[in-house]
C-alpha cells in the first residue's frame, strides 16, 4: 500500500516503537538509519522548511488578521464585562478585540468575553494558553445561535476551568501519569440572562405538563424576570433576540481535550506533548534553574538541559535522528563557514537552517564536528555504538541530525524555543510580557531592546505580529531607533 508522507512518520514511529519493545530494560534508542524513519523525515523537514518564510532583521512584520473593532455601545457591553473580570475602571471609549475578546493591551489570561458572533472570524491576540484556538472554535461551533441572539443586548463572558491552569499544577497533574488537558468553560451575561433564560424554559416545560404550574408564584416570577432582562426595566433597552433560541441547558459547558499545549505562567514556561507517557518541558524565568526527572509514567524536563531535552524527545518518539538528516546540514553550514572564513560574517549570520540561524562564529568548528561525527555513526557496529557517538556531540551538532515526526505547532515551538532563550527574546515572545514593558520604558530603552531582539531573526514565524502591531501603533519612535521598517503581510 502506498502511504502518504503525512503518515509514513506514524508507520515509522510505530516501528520502532514494536522494535524497542523487544529489547530488554535499559536499551538506548535505535540509530534512526531505519530508511522509512530516513524518508519520513526528509518529508518533514522539506514541508517544514518550505512552510517558513524567511525575513530579513531590519523588517517589523506587521500582521494582516483581523481584529474586531468595538465602538459606541459594542464599546459599552464590552467594557461592563471587562471591568467584571479586572475589578477595575476601564477609561477606553474603543476597543480593537480578537476571537476570545482580548483587547490590546488588555490580556484576558483565561477569561473569555464574547460581545458579537463577528469574532468567529477574528485572531487570537495572546499566546499564554496554545489550547484557546481550539476551545473557542467549539464554542462558536456549540453556542453559535445563542451567541447571535445574546449578543443583540448583552455581553456574554466567561473563566475557563479544569486542573489548575499553572505550570506547577499541571506538572504534578503529569507525576500522577495524566497527559493532555481537559478544559471547559460556561458563559453568562452580566445581568445573569442566561440563568433566568434557563429558568425560563424549565418553567414552561412543567406548564406544558401540569397547566396549573402556570399559576404558580414561581413561574410568574420567571416569566417576570426574563422580560425584564429581555426588554429592560421600563422597555427601555435592545432586545436580546429570540427567547425560543437562548436555550443555555445542553449548551454549556462546553468542552475540550488537548493532547499537547504551550502554557506561560508567572515563573515558568511549560510544553507539554503526549506520547507513549505525558511529557512536560519547563523553562523557568529569570536565573532559577531545576532538575529533569523520568520515570515509566511520566518525564519532566528542565527545557534549559538540551542534552536531556533531546533525550527525551527522542526516546519518547517526537523527534528522530539520522546521519542523512545531518548530511543534508552540512550543505548548509558549509556555505556559512566559508563565508565566516571569508571574513563575510554578515553573510554567514543570514544563513539559516531548519530552526534557527546559524552561529557564524562557530560554523567551521560545527561542520567539523558534523562530519565526524556523521562518519562515526554510519559506521558504527550497532544502535547502542551509534547513539553513544549521538549522545556524545554538542548540542548544535544533535540538532543538526535530528527531525520531528510528527506536524505539532507545539512541538515546532519547542524546537525553536530551545535554541534562544536569550531573556530579550523571551520576553518579546510573551504578548503580555512584552507590552507592560512597552507601557513602562521610554523609547530610548524600547528601541535597545527591539534592535536586540531583531538581529536575532531569521524567520518570519519567529516575529510576534501582536507585539510589532502595538509597537507600530504606540511607539513608532522606538521602532525607528531600532532601525526597522514596518511591512505589513
Amino acid at each position: 500500500m502506498t502511504r502518504k508522507p503525512s503518515d509514513l512518520g506514524e508507520y515509522a514511529r510505530s516501528l520502532r516503537t514494536k522494535k524497542e519493545a523487544s529489547k530488554p530494560a535499559g536499551a538506548v534508542p535505535p540509530a534512526g538509519r531505519n530508511i522509512l524513519q530516513d524518508i519520513a523525515g526528509k518529508h518533514l523537514r522539506k514541508r517544514y522548511l518550505n512552510s517558513r518564510e524567511h525575513v530579513e532583521d531590519s523588517v517589523l512584520l506587521i500582521p494582516d488578521k483581523r481584529l474586531l473593532t468595538l465602538t459606541g455601545r459594542d464599546a459599552e457591553r464590552y467594557r461592563a464585562a471587562l471591568q467584571d473580570i479586572l475589578g477595575r475602571e476601564v477609561a477606553d471609549e474603543s476597543f480593537r478585540i480578537d476571537k476570545g475578546g482580548s483587547a490590546l493591551g488588555y490580556d484576558l489570561d483565561d477569561w473569555l468575553i464574547i460581545v458579537s458572533p463577528q469574532q468567529r472570524e477574528c485572531d487570537i491576540i495572546s499566546d499564554e494558553f496554545s489550547f484557546m484556538e481550539q476551545l473557542l472554535s467549539e464554542v462558536h461551533a456549540k453556542a453559535g445561535p445563542l451567541i447571535q441572539q445574546v449578543t443583540l443586548g448583552e455581553a456574554l463572558y466567561g473563566r475557563v476551568t479544569g486542573p489548575a491552569l499553572t505550570p506547577t499544577a499541571l506538572i504534578a497533574s503529569a507525576m500522577l501519569g495524566e497527559g493532555g488537558l481537559s478544559l471547559s468553560v460556561t458563559l453568562e451575561t452580566p445581568t445573569r440572562a442566561l440563568e433566568a433564560f434557563a429558568k425560563l424554559h424549565r418553567v414552561v416545560q412543567d406548564a406544558k405538563e401540569d397547566y396549573r404550574s402556570i399559576l404558580s408564584a414561581e413561574t410568574q416570577q420567571a416569566v417576570l424576570d426574563a422580560f425584564t432582562l429581555k426588554y429592560g426595566a421600563e422597555g427601555s433597552r435592545p432586545g436580546l433576540g429570540n427567547l425560543r433560541l437562548i436555550r443555555p441547558d445542553g449548551v454549556f459547558p462546553v468542552k475540550m481535550q488537548s493532547a499537547s499545549y504551550k502554557l506561560r505562567g508567572d515563573s515558568m514556561d511549560l510544553y507539554s506533548l503526549t506520547g507513549t507517557k505525558p511529557l512536560m518541558v519547563y523553562f523557568q524565568h529569570g536565573a532559577g534553574n531545576g532538575e529533569s526527572r523520568r520515570t515509566e509514567q511520566y518525564a519532566v524536563v528542565n527545557g534549559r538541559e538540551t542534552d536531556d531535552l533531546l533525550d527525551a524527545l527522542i526516546r519518547e518518539g517526537f523527534l528522530f535522528y539520522s546521519a542523512s538528516a545531518g548530511r543534508e546540514r552540512l550543505q548548509t553550514l558549509r556555505r556559512a563557514a566559508r563565508q565566516a572564513e571569508a571574513g563575510d560574517l554578515k553573510s554567514a549570520a543570514s544563513v539559516s537552517d531548519l530552526f534557527r540561524r546559524v552561529d557564524s562564529a562557530r560554523a567551521p568548528e560545527t561542520v567539523r564536528e558534523l562530519e565526524e561525527a556523521i562518519a562515526a555513526i554510519e559506521g558504527a557496529r550497532d544502535e547502542a555504538a551509534a547513539y553513544g557517538h549521538f549522545s556524545s556531540c554538542s548540542g548544535d551538532v544533535k540538532l543538526s541530525m535530528v527531525y520531528p515526526v510528527r506536524k505539532d505547532p507545539v512541538l515546532f515551538d519547542l524546537l525553536s524555543r530551545m535554541q534562544d532563550q536569550d531573556p530579550d527574546v523571551v520576553r518579546y515572545r510573551s504578548t503580555g510580557e512584552a507590552i507592560a514593558f512597552i507601557e513602562k520604558a521610554g523609547d530610548q530603552m524600547v528601541g535597545e531592546w527591539l534592535r536586540a531582539v531583531s538581529s536575532r531573526w531569521s524567520y518570519a514565524d519567529e516575529q510576534n505580529p501582536w507585539v510589532n502591531l502595538y509597537l507600530a501603533e504606540t511607539r513608532p519612535g522606538a521602532v525607528e531607533l531600532a532601525g526597522l521598517q514596518v511591512e505589513k503581510r
